[in-house]
C-alpha cells in the first residue's frame, strides 16, 4: 500500500487517530513544467494510480510522501529528497537532482536546505541559498527541480485529504 491510500484510510478513522498515526509530509502534485518528457509522465501516472484519484483542485493528482528516515539510507541526520532510489523520498523527475534536497527536524521545527541541486530549490518562489538551512512551515510551497510541493504538518495534511477526498466524491 502507498503512503496516499495509507494516509487517507486514516483519514477514514478520524483526526485523532490520523494525527497520532501520520507524520509530516510532502504533498507532490503533478509536474507543470516539462510535461512532454518522459519522467513527467512517469510521475503523473505514478501520481495517478497511487492517488487513488485523489486530485487538487487544479485537476493535478497528488502523492503523499511521509517525510520519514528509512533505515536503509544514508545520512542519518537529514531526510532526503532526489531522483534515485537511495533517497528518503524519491521523485523520479529529470528535473531533481539524484540527492536534490533534505529536511531536518529540530525538536518541531522543520528545516529545508538544497543540497547543492542543478536546478535548484524554491521555497514559496524564492530561490534557496545553496547549503543553507532555511526554516519550513506548514503550508509552504517547495519547488523541487520542475516539481511542485506542499510541505505539510499531520494537522494541516489532515485537513487537505478531508477536503480532497470530499471534493472527489
Amino acid at each position: 500500500m502507498d503512503a496516499t491510500a495509507l494516509y487517507l484510510g486514516y483519514c477514514e478513522l478520524g483526526r485523532e487517530t490520523f494525527l497520532a498515526r501520520a507524520a509530516p509530509a510532502l504533498v507532490v502534485r503533478g509536474v507543470e513544467t516539462n510535461a512532454g518528457s518522459e519522467h513527467a509522465r512517469a510521475l503523473d501516472v505514478a501520481a495517478t494510480h497511487a492517488a487513488a484519484g485523489v486530485r487538487a483542485s487544479d485537476g493535478t493528482a497528488i502523492l503523499v510522501h511521509p517525510l520519514i528516515k528509512r533505515p536503509d539510507t544514508p545520512f542519518a541526520h537529514m531526510i532526503t529528497v532526489g531522483r534515485t532510489g537511495n533517497n528518503d523520498v524519491c521523485v523520479p523527475d529529470a528535473s531533481v537532482s539524484r540527492f536534490h534536497a533534505y529536511f531536518r527536524d529540530t525538536d518541531g521545527e522543520w528545516l529545508v536546505c538544497d543540497a547543492g541541486s542543478r536546478n535548484g530549490t524554491r521555497l514559496n518562489g524564492r530561490k534557496l541559498a545553496t547549503r543553507a538551512e532555511t526554516p519550513l512551515g506548514s503550508g509552504s510551497t517547495l519547488r523541487i527541480g520542475d516539481v511542485t510541493a506542499t510541505f505539510c504538518t499531520p494537522p494541516d495534511l489532515y485537513a487537505l485529504l478531508i477536503e480532497l477526498s470530499f471534493a472527489d466524491a
